[in-house]
């Protein structure tokens, strides 16, 4: 975002990236067992689908915390973490067999 300087994101980094695809999902910010089902959900449904990694410099896995209030939080007992795994679409050559 232009005029956003490390500053007004402290503690957390600025970074910079290409964009591009990624396949989301809802997870549990801090549960490292759920994350964690829910990233290998997301390379499970990689395999049967048209699209694969990707694992250029600069893409990787990225997370967003998506609940606006604390009322939000509450309601649900957790906050909510998006995950985002950097995909491209696969090969013309492949083609899902069925």
């Amino acid at each position: 975002m232009e005029g956003v300087t490390q500053e007004d994101t402290a503690p957390y980094d600025l970074i910079t990236f290409e964009g591009g695809l990624y396949a989301s999902a809802m997870s549990v910010d801090g549960d490292d067992d759920i994350g964690g089902r829910i990233y290998e959900g997301i390379r499970k449904w990689l395999e049967e689908s048209g699209f694969e990694s990707d694992e250029r410099p600069g893409h990787r896995t990225m997370g967003h915390m998506v609940n606006p209030t604390e009322e939000i939080r509450q309601a649900l007992g957790y906050h909510q973490m998006e995950i985002f795994v950097p995909i491209k679409i696969r090969s013309r050559h492949w083609r899902k067999e069925g």
